[in-house]
């Protein structure tokens, strides 16, 4: 573990792929997390110069998640918590991603 806080905690390794994953309890994460997700959707004039930054659904990973590939970055909540996965590096990034948020959120949770 990195950092725990209030409602915060950050573990990191570092090994064949470096990964740092942040939970996120504080109330309303789903809220939090669908405005975030809106809001970078709609920030097209960052995403015109880098396609990169435009963020991709991953279906069947908690209530919702996205990947943004610019800053290898999966965002994920299972309603109750937010969890940001950040890949510093591994082959296949996204996928490795996936795997940390699925530890994280203990398992995946289909939406109703």
């Amino acid at each position: 573990m990195v950092d725990s806080g209030e409602g915060l905690t950050t573990c990191a390794y570092s090994g064949p792929a470096s990964v740092r994953v942040t939970v996120d309890t504080l109330p309303q994460a789903f809220r939090r997390w669908q405005d975030a997700e809106e809001e970078r959707g709609q920030n097209t004039a960052g995403w015109k110069v880098d396609p990169a930054a435009q963020p991709q659904q991953i279906d069947g990973l908690g209530l919702g998640a996205y990947w943004v590939a610019s800053e290898r970055t999966l965002y994920a909540t299972d309603g109750a918590r937010l969890v940001t996965v950040t890949v510093g590096r591994a082959r296949d990034p996204r996928a490795v991603a996936r795997t940390a948020t699925q530890l994280s959120l203990g398992r995946v949770v289909e939406p109703p």
